[in-house]
């Protein structure tokens, strides 16, 4: 293994995460993200609002139709030739009439707290939408800085980019394979470290004296403990 090569690799990896970090840690990303996020809440909440609002407009009109329906039963019965009907089906008649009408009665009062729970909606959706037109507005007021920094991190990147791409395709592809599997398994670009003593420059382990020998015999191997590469310094 080529160590000072791999070294150099693993110093761009880390150099890109720094960059990314800067990014990411950058005021104008926070203030922009924080933006666009509120945003897409309040256009998520107008599309909640708007949702409830066809649900009590369809409950609304179910309503009405039946107000109407149970309007015209009573009146049909209303209506109806009483000549001929004894006292007892009269006052039955005159019962039902009068269920009919509470009926109706708590209908309406039904379909009158679905109109106020509507408008109340509404006004919801009104709130929502300055909601959305101010941190629409916000957005686009930092979008120019976002976009800016956004084009210098990328320049950053891709000059760091370049230089990877250059380094890999001088070193031996086994080394590459190498410290790209071992940066997948650890999970973070520092996985090349050197031998300290009898341990790992990584997480510090000590190492028995079976696999400190090895490595000291082959210049390098693998940490037992947390798989890092460990390398003899010349």
């Amino acid at each position: 293994m080529n160590i000072a090569k791999v070294l150099e690799l693993q110093d761009l990896y880390i150099e890109a995460g720094k960059i990314h970090k800067e990014f990411e840690e950058s005021e104008i990303n926070k203030e922009y993200t924080k933006a666009k996020d509120n945003r897409s809440a309040a256009k998520n909440a107008i599309q909640e609002v708007l949702r409830q609002a066809d649900e009590y407009q369809v409950a609304l009109e179910a309503l009405g139709k039946q107000i109407q329906a149970l309007a015209e039963e009573a009146k049909e019965i209303a209506d109806s030739d009483y000549e001929g009907i004894d006292l007892d089906e009269l006052e039955d008649e005159k019962g039902e009439i009068e269920n009919c009408k509470k009926e109706v009665q708590a209908m309406i009062s039904k379909a009158d707290g679905t109109k106020s729970a509507l408008q109340n909606l509404f006004r919801r959706v009104s709130q929502a939408a300055n909601e959305y037109k101010k941190f629409d507005a916000k957005r686009n007021e930092l979008k120019p800085a976002f976009e800016s920094k956004s084009l210098e991190i990328k320049q950053k990147f891709d000059t760091v980019n370049e230089k990877i791409k250059a380094l890999k395709e001088s070193m031996n592809e086994s080394d590459v394979a190498l410290y790209e599997q071992t940066k997948a398994t650890v999970g973070k670009p520092r996985v090349v470290v050197k031998l300290t003593e009898m341990n790992c420059g990584g997480c510090g382990m000590a190492l028995d004296p079976s696999a400190y020998q090895k490595i000291i015999q082959d210049k390098c191997g693998k940490c037992p403990s947390c798989n890092r590469l460990i390398y003899v310094q010349e």
